[in-house]
């Protein structure tokens, strides 16, 4: 349920970090307890929520081609031939009509989409379920740090855009 050390501590950034990491996992565990409740192979999963990421969270959007999704594969971890372990997994998805070839890369179907939705609607809920529950302290101290961090996204892109409109 994660880890939630005192940061009042000196080293209240170490703590930072190890909340976001502990979220991470627990995103990570989440989608791992989906995957195997529908009976998703592993690399199916994988390439699917790649283009997934492409139509929903352009931010995280890696890969658009098989050649892109074998070098995100094996970045992330160690798959023996992973374009052989890439190309299957692709071949299953275009069998069960969720993924399609579009200009110079592939994209999901609206039956893909519609699959991986619900997917990542239900990691979602489980994730927030898991939330832990702050008090009010903890929120406005949220709350501030987060109005400075975007304070100060808002300076730094100033330049670039030539304004002070946000």
């Amino acid at each position: 349920h994660g880890l939630r050390p005192d940061d009042s501590a000196p080293a209240a950034l170490w703590h930072h970090w190890q909340h976001v990491w502990t979220i991470l996992a627990a995103s990570e565990d989440e989608e791992e307890r989906v995957r195997k409740r529908r009976g998703i192979d592993p690399m199916v999963w994988f390439v699917r929520r790649q283009l997934w990421f492409v139509h929903c969270r352009p931010w995280r959007a890696r890969a658009r081609t098989l050649q892109e999704l074998v070098a995100r594969a094996t970045a992330y971890a160690p798959v023996d031939d992973a374009e052989e372990a890439c190309a299957a997994a692709l071949s299953r998805l275009t069998e069960r009509g969720e993924v399609e070839a579009a200009g110079t890369g592939l994209r999901l179907t609206s039956r893909g989409l519609t699959a991986c939705d619900a997917d990542e609607l239900e990691v979602d809920r489980n994730l927030l379920a898991r939330w832990p529950a702050w008090d009010e302290r903890e929120i406005e101290r949220l709350r501030g740090i987060v109005g400075r961090l975007n304070r100060r996204l808002l300076e730094l892109i100033q330049p670039v855009r030539g304004g002070t409109d946000a």
